[in-house]
């Protein structure tokens, strides 16, 4: 699993021990007594109080707040750990990400246990709670800010460990030579979307027009010479075998897999490529002439499979010849987010699979 799957997990599981730690301020903040089976007798529950009455009195002087030190004790700073654990976690990835590029997302062996270790811990503390909640018969405000206690510490070291994992790892990939990084705005494995740029294109009148899928026309006869593509030394590992065969030789056929009958696999790679047959993806966007026009093209299947990487996910094959970085995206909806968002008319226009109407 590479690390930006376990950074993903990770603010997964952070948003679970949000929504259990405001639920354990409320119980906290709620008035000593029965939670659970209300409908159980009043003699029932008083020797219940009284069997814990020992305990509950040894820890009073420690554990039972009035309303107004419960609420000063959930401060704000408590809120942030919690509440900004996920996206801090994250930031930190997204940050050396960045810097780095796909090595990063791929990690080592060392900052994969250690981020899995942490993913273990803080499950294994939010089962424990749930399991206390549902098999408790009622749950005193003492035994509630325990768990409040309790939970706040582990996402607290979570939080930092995992930090301190992705810092590490950082630092042990720097002193290593690294490949051409990617720019600034490259979509991120596992990472969060981007905010939007200021509109400089325009979608279609549909409003997932990167995700529509239409009848496709023929392949067309392209007019006039392309412009011939920059050397990439990367591009031998950046791409699957299959999708560098259909780059560089455009009058092959995509394989039967891609049929209506297909599996939808690389013969190769054997990765499967939702793409659906006889159906391509509309993107408009805006020409970069003196004066801007919109364009509306039609992304081919054979685009999207020449795309597709070996270990999963797709490179923008524009920018591998043409661009000055790679750009890697998770999912097809991805890649044409890019298209429309980093490609001009132009750029389209340079790919033959790429059909402008």
């Amino acid at each position: 699993m590479f690390v930006s799957s376990l950074v993903t997990v990770l603010t997964d599981v952070f948003g679970i021990a949000k929504d259990l730690y405001r639920r354990l301020v409320r119980e906290s903040n709620a008035d000593d007594g029965p939670k659970r089976d209300a409908g159980v007798g009043a003699t029932n529950t008083q020797d219940r109080r009284d069997s814990h009455s020992n305990i509950i009195e040894s820890l009073g002087r420690h554990v039972r707040w009035s309303a107004e030190r419960r609420v000063k004790h959930h401060s704000d700073s408590e809120d942030d750990i919690v509440c900004n654990a996920s996206l801090q976690v994250q930031s930190t990835y997204d940050r050396s990400y960045r810097k780095i590029g796909e090595s990063y997302a791929r990690g080592d062996d060392l900052v994969k246990i250690q981020l899995q270790s942490q993913i273990i811990k803080l499950q294994q503390v939010l089962v424990g709670i749930h399991q206390d909640l549902m098999l408790s018969n009622y749950l005193t405000t003492a035994s509630s800010h325990s768990q409040l206690i309790h939970l706040v510490q582990t996402i607290r070291n979570t939080r930092a460990a995992s930090i301190q994992a992705l810092d590490l790892l950082y630092q042990r990939l720097l002193a290593q030579p690294q490949p051409k990084k990617p720019c600034a705005d490259l979509p991120m494995p596992g990472g969060f979307p981007l905010p939007p740029r200021p509109p400089s294109r325009s979608r279609s009148s549909s409003p997932s027009s990167s995700d529509t899928t239409i009848k496709v026309p023929s392949k067309p006869i392209p007019h006039g010479p392309r412009p011939k593509p920059k050397p990439n030394p990367n591009i031998n590992k950046l791409f699957c075998r299959y999708a560098l065969d259909l780059q560089y030789n455009a009058h092959i056929p995509l394989s039967d897999n891609f049929d209506l009958d297909g599996n939808r696999r690389c013969p190769h790679c054997r990765n499967y490529i939702a793409v659906r047959p006889r159906k391509a993806w509309e993107v408009v966007v805006e020409s970069q002439a003196r004066i801007p026009r919109r364009k509306r093209f039609l992304v081919r299947n054979v685009f999207v499979v020449k795309c597709h990487r070996a270990d999963g996910g797709f490179a923008c094959v524009l920018c591998a010849k043409y661009g000055d970085a790679d750009t890697v995206c998770r999912s097809i909806a991805a890649l044409m987010e890019h298209l429309w968002k980093e490609h001009s008319a132009e750029d389209l226009e340079r790919d033959e699979d790429i059909v402008g109407c």
